[in-house]
């Protein structure tokens, strides 16, 4: 054979035998409906509940993991029907694990076999205009920064490791500009001395992001007995010893470390794209890749993640391109958390209504990108990169650096998985914010599944230890004798369910109860509004502090009234209530709450300052520490620092609506009442009207016979008498205080600011009796 032939036989050889064993690669990848489902299907019809029912845990687990990845920039929605409504109810009987599990697995096939049409990593100014407009969605813009494509290979500067790891070369530096991932024990070991000196060991381009993170892990994670204790443990050492830690993006361990050093946990879990060689056994690396596949045995309680979210997706670190990358990387933190674990997020953003994409290099989060972001997640509170507050707490002083990006300072949220609420990946009406149009059920439809009682509530500690804001949507918080008990018996209705006579379990610090009589009482519809009602919780800082934290989806329901006509109803009221004890004289009430005035002081009429403490106001300092005209007159950014030392000012982001007694009164002309219900109804989301409101007086001695009932009227004032000129004078101060305040800094409606100008008079002035 001559030698062309021979050479032609041989090529056609090899070509033969690299084509056979590349098929043997790719088939499991492009063909997964086929062999690999029958052989799945021939597996699963053995009959072993134990094996079928942790198939079916572990298959969940993955079809979260890949949806979160593989719908990369187009999502398609053929064959993914609203499976997720069954997975996230309770196990089925075991005739029903099988058929759940080939759906599962079918699922899984589907998605495997759908991977992102841009693989990566590429320069985003390469991408199409398509592609590139998908990095564009949720209140961001694209930048291009040609200079900083680095063809995926992520350098990292001298201070991206602390100074401590540079000074005394724990780390080593890489060829091409980055860190070996090599980490010592003697590397882990001085820093964790250093943590436990207090000093500051973040990264030199983030100053102050390790005491963000100490004081987020000391208030939502280690100091169990403070208010914002999150697993309702106890301070004992056990409390977190038994958790599990998983940082996620890492160069060198710094955040791992603290976790070693302010708990009792032994071993610390760390995630990466890249891969991490831990020299310390306390320390112990888990591929990315390894996560997304296959669920560990047990999850985590509490994840860090500082700097990370913000890069996933744009290939600067070699990963895929993915323009919902950040979100990808949340559905997974979310289905890697236990339920009710603790997320520790820190991401730049921008105070803007647009955010960036600094082209490969990082996102800078716009509001509503990050309202998307933290989707299935509840914030429990925030720790800001402000140096003088970390430097007081602390009593370190911040290290100086020069800040260039906003990407430098990254505030460091504090975040709880919801049970009731996924992330935007895993809904089954929307996937990247496309709706599936053959499902036109709402989300609350589909995906509210009431968590077990005892997930949410423990009964031995009597503490809430899951999420319990679902079960709140209004409540009547104040105040007394405002016409509160007439608004919660009008929005008594077919829509509604209201929990019966005052419910202030709150001002107790009792969540829990409040929780459980809600969850037990309450029909198990999610369309109903469930409500309460307790006229003192506007003044109680228990109760200020389980609306920002706990109940913060809750609209409150607030009813004020002119302070004069407030005090003489209360006043009265205590007289028929208590009789036959003696009312103290009026004019003792001016200084103070004491024993025996049952409540009825001229100090609870300050209601602007109970409004300030709601932390709606910008850091505007309440008009009760100082003369109303003064602190009128003091420059808002002199304010903050006087706020600062209230101690019971508890901000949250739970919705107001604000009447006045006068609103309610019969002599209201019909189109304004008529305007007025509108607006109540409107706001808690009612569909039908509410029906006229008819004023209720609660009143205890309606039973007494007629002389205990003569006597008692005889007690009763009339506080534009002479005898009540004192009170009178005190109180209209507190008016004009709380009129120009409220007016100032709360509200701006026409028709209600024209009732709080009448605050600034004496209404006896019109006539001498007050009705």
């Amino acid at each position: 054979m001559r030698r062309p032939e021979k050479f032609l036989l041989g090529f056609l050889i090899i070509s033969f035998v690299w084509t056979w064993q590349i098929s043997k690669i790719i088939q499991p990848i492009h063909n997964p409906s086929n062999d690999g489902l029958k052989s799945f299907r021939d597996k699963s019809t053995t009959n072993n509940p134990v094996n079928n029912e942790s198939q079916l845990v572990d298959l969940r687990y993955q079809n979260d993991m890949q949806r979160s990845r593989s719908t990369s920039i187009y999502p398609s929605n053929d064959g993914l029907n609203s499976f997720r409504a069954m997975v996230t109810t309770t196990t089925q009987p075991n005739a029903n694990i099988q058929s759940q599990i080939k759906e599962l697995q079918y699922q899984n096939d589907m998605l495997r076999a759908r991977p992102s049409p841009i693989q990566g990593p590429v320069a985003l100014n390469k991408l199409s205009k398509t592609d590139q407009a998908e990095f564009a969605k949720y209140g961001m813009t694209l930048k291009f920064d040609k200079e900083n494509w680095n063809n995926g290979i992520g350098k990292q500067g001298m201070d991206f490791v602390p100074a401590l790891v540079s000074e005394k070369k724990l780390m080593q530096r890489t060829r091409i500009g980055g860190w070996e991932k090599v980490w010592s024990s003697e590397l882990v070991d001085a820093l964790i001395v250093a943590v436990k000196r207090g000093e500051d060991i973040g990264p030199n381009s983030f100053p102050g992001c390790a005491l963000q993170i100490r004081a987020a892990m000391e208030d939502y994670v280690i100091t169990m007995s403070s208010p914002t204790a999150v697993f309702g443990m106890s301070t004992s050492a056990t409390s977190t010893k038994s958790k599990r830690y998983l940082v996620s993006g890492s160069v060198s361990p710094w955040i791992e470390s603290m976790i070693l050093a302010l708990t009792s946990t032994s071993k610390v879990y760390v995630t990466d794209y890249e891969p991490i060689t831990s020299q310390d056994d306390r320390i112990i690396f888990i591929p990315m890749s390894e996560l997304t596949s296959h669920r560990p045995a047990q999850l985590f309680d509490v994840i860090f993640s500082f700097s990370t979210v913000e890069h996933d997706g744009l290939g600067r670190q070699g990963d895929a391109i993915n323009p919902h990358g950040d979100l990808a990387a949340m559905t997974e933190y979310y289905t890697l958390l236990s339920p009710n674990g603790i997320l520790i997020l820190g991401t730049p953003q921008l105070d803007k209504e647009l955010g960036l994409v600094e082209s490969n290099r990082f996102r800078l989060y716009s509001p509503e990108r990050m309202s998307i972001l933290i989707k299935g997640f509840e914030k429990l509170g925030e720790v800001m990169y402000n140096s003088t507050e970390l430097a007081d707490r602390f009593q370190k002083p911040i290290r100086t650096v020069m800040v260039k990006y906003p990407m430098q300072r990254q505030p460091v949220w504090i975040l709880r998985k919801m049970i009731h609420e996924l992330p935007l990946l895993l809904e089954d009406n929307k996937i990247l914010g496309k709706e599936i149009q053959a499902n036109k059920q709402t989300s609350k439809d589909v995906l509210f599944t009431r968590p077990p009682l005892e997930s949410i509530i423990n009964k031995t500690t009597y503490s809430v230890t899951g999420d319990v804001s679902w079960l709140l949507d209004f409540s009547v918080v104040g105040f007394p004798k405002c016409g509160t008990t007439t608004m919660m018996e009008t929005l008594k209705t077919n829509e509604t369910f209201v929990l019966e006579k005052e419910r202030c379990d709150l001002t107790a610090n009792r969540s829990e109860m409040l929780a459980e009589s809600l969850y037990t009482e309450a029909p198990p519809d999610p369309h109903l509004k469930r409500g309460i009602k307790c006229p003192q919780d506007l003044e109680n800082h228990y109760s200020h502090w389980s609306y920002a934290k706990r109940y913060h989806k809750a609209i409150l329901i607030i009813m004020i009234r002119h302070p004069i006509k407030w005090f003489q109803s209360l006043y009265n009221f205590r007289i028929r209530e208590y009789y036959p004890t003696t009312m103290p004289e009026t004019h003792k009430m001016t200084k103070g709450c004491f024993k025996g005035m049952q409540g009825a002081c001229a100090d609870r009429a300050n209601f602007h300052d109970f409004l300030w403490r709601l932390g709606k106001t910008d850091g505007v300092i309440s008009a009760m520490t100082l003369p109303w005209k003064e602190a009128l007159k003091i420059p808002e950014n002199k304010l903050l620092s006087l706020v600062r030392k209230k101690p019971q000012l508890y901000p949250s982001k739970t919705a107001i609506f604000i009447a006045h007694t006068e609103q309610l009164a019969r002599n209201v002309n019909d189109t304004r009442l008529s305007q007025f219900t509108s607006d109540v109804q409107s706001f808690l989301g009612l569909k039908h009207a509410i029906s006229d409101m008819h004023h209720i007086s609660p009143t205890k001695n309606s039973q007494k016979n007629k002389k205990v009932r003569e006597n008692i009227e005889k007690r009763v004032i009339n506080i534009c008498d002479e005898d009540h000129v004192i009170i009178r004078k005190k109180l209209l101060d507190i008016s004009q205080r709380a009129s120009e305040w409220i007016r100032k800094y709360f509200l701006s409606k026409e028709y209600f600011l024209e009732i709080l100008k009448e605050w600034e008079r004496d209404p006896c002035d019109d006539n001498n009796v007050i009705k």
